[in-house]
């Protein structure tokens, strides 16, 4: 745990967004002889138990967010989602994590145009049902607003949003994912809709996603 978030805040501080050891690159990793020399590492705790970020950004703020998933305890076996805020120099200045009794899991997050607020995208299991989810969070505290599961999954069609971004105009978030999925088995991992359900990417109205009500 402690590893690899050193790892993502020593990565996400560099300008540009790329800054480790040799031994801190995934096996895929391509050009990593031009890759920045670490400036530092930071252990900071994100709230739960073995947590694994999967995404990041830097916010307007200067602030760096990261979301992904980790355990509901030490004792627990099921995903919790979660999201962490870091300075500029690896101090933990926020967290955040669901609360959610069963298995969640944040697979992307982005900040609303003009300095806006921030939306973690996912999944949530509720009653064996894999929904597409959607959770906002402040920017300043990351305290959560509110969280969405209505895009219209059901038993036996589960579903999970793996991405976000927004349109050049700043009109539009798009999110992608997929849908339909039979089962909720193999879900660990970002890219579990490679094992089932049908690819899909829906636009959604910034201003919806605005306001203090999940949309």
């Amino acid at each position: 745990q402690r590893s690899l978030l050193a790892w993502l805040a020593a990565w996400l501080v560099a300008t540009p967004l790329v800054s480790a050891g040799f031994d801190t690159f995934s096996v895929k990793s391509i050009n990593i002889g031009s890759a920045d020399q670490v400036e530092f590492y930071a252990l900071e705790g994100t709230g739960v138990e073995d947590a694994h970020p999967v995404y990041g950004f830097e916010a307007s703020d200067g602030s760096f967010i990261f979301c992904g998933k980790g355990l509901e305890s030490e004792s627990s076996s099921e995903a919790e989602a979660f999201a962490v805020k870091f300075s500029s120099t690896g101090q933990t200045l926020s967290t955040w994590h669901s609360n959610h009794v069963g298995k969640d899991a944040a697979n992307a997050c982005a900040q609303l145009p003009g300095g806006g607020d921030v939306l973690v995208v996912g999944y949530r299991l509720v009653g064996g049902v894999a929904y597409r989810s959607m959770t906002k969070l402040s920017l300043a505290t990351l305290a959560e607003t509110w969280t969405a599961t209505t895009f219209g999954d059901s038993s036996g069609q589960h579903g999970a949003w793996e991405g976000i971004d927004f349109s050049t105009d700043g009109a539009t978030a798009l999110l992608a994912g997929f849908y339909d999925k039979s089962s909720a088995d193999e879900m660990s991992f970002r890219s579990y809709g490679n094992t089932g359900g049908k690819a899909v990417v829906m636009a959604l109205p910034v201003t919806v996603l605005s306001g203090a009500s999940a949309p």
